[in-house]
């Protein structure tokens, strides 16, 4: 294992177990904030084609952005897992009947659901284990969401997160994919220029 590795994964692990310590009405109460944050900001308004994503337990609830996306018109999707391939694509959904358990236990939507070429996007929200001020990111290790936003050029990527997973230095690798923003309960950090 490399040093970027095996700092990526003593990172994971002190988060991680900051974020399992969090009180529950703790995370309902941020998980709230981040959404008031992302509804209220410019990007979200303006955004027609988004990707979200369906939270894992330890993940921000953005389950809300959903329905709101859905009453703005929006056109959403959420990551499919392609039993093909491995990967994942973007398929859209136009309501919860849509979805289904997928990979990792996660709703996904069903295989039906029409794909939406990653290069449509005007916003991808990105779940992370720890961001950085830099618009750095750690993921779970598997590379994911580093392969959907380098096929999404022209898309705003947005990482969002708990407070606490805020750190001072994200460790990367070349493959790693800087992000736009990152909202948080306490507000909004902008990261780099927006594609647009």
């Amino acid at each position: 294992m490399s040093a970027v590795a095996e700092a990526k994964a003593a990172l994971r692990s002190e988060v991680r177990a900051r974020i399992a310590a969090m009180p529950e009405e703790r995370r309902a109460s941020e998980s709230a904030e981040v959404v008031r944050h992302i509804v209220a900001d410019e990007v979200w308004k303006g955004a027609r084609s988004v990707l979200l994503f369906m939270p894992l337990p330890d993940e921000v609830r953005i389950r809300p952005l959903v329905d709101a996306a859905w009453a703005a018109g929006k056109s959403v999707a959420l990551p499919a897992s392609d039993a093909a391939t491995g990967a994942y694509v973007a398929r859209r959904v136009l309501s919860a009947a849509d979805l289904r358990p997928g990979r990792f236990g996660v709703l996904e939507p069903c295989a039906g659901c029409p794909v939406v070429p990653f290069s449509a996007l005007d916003l991808v929200l990105v779940p992370g284990i720890a961001f950085d001020m830099a618009g750095n990111r750690l993921g779970r290790g598997r590379g994911f969401y580093d392969r959907m936003l380098a096929l999404s050029p022209d898309a705003v990527s947005c990482g969002v997160g708990f407070d606490g997973q805020v750190v001072a230095l994200v460790p990367v690798e070349p493959h790693d994919v800087k992000l736009h923003q990152v909202w948080m309960p306490t507000g909004q950090v902008l990261v780099g220029p927006a594609p647009f």
